[in-house]
């Protein structure tokens, strides 16, 4: 895939965050396992600014992610949810 093809996903996911239906969110919690890390970035910043805990369990798979932006991303998303089993997960 092209860098255009990323950054267009990327740009997506951007997008879903704004709309934060239940479809959006559906749509970034699949993104979180997207090939590219800086889709699945953009997936979790997007699902930490619309703060569902449906994401959580997702959110806390992505704080093993061999990239560092995807986990600090992730983190922070699961800070800005607020649920007691990401508090667990980020303090192991």
């Amino acid at each position: 895939m092209h860098h255009e093809d990323y950054s267009v996903r990327r740009s997506a996911t951007e997008a879903l965050g704004k709309i934060g239906n239940q479809e959006a969110v559906s749509a970034l919690i699949k993104a979180l396992h997207h090939e590219d890390f800086d889709v699945r970035w953009s997936a979790a910043q997007a699902l930490g600014k619309i703060g569902t805990q449906e994401a959580v369990s997702a959110l806390i798979k992505a704080l093993h992610h061999e990239n560092y932006a995807v986990r600090r991303s992730a983190t922070e998303a699961l800070g800005k949810i607020g649920n007691q089993e990401a508090v667990s997960a980020l303090i192991k």
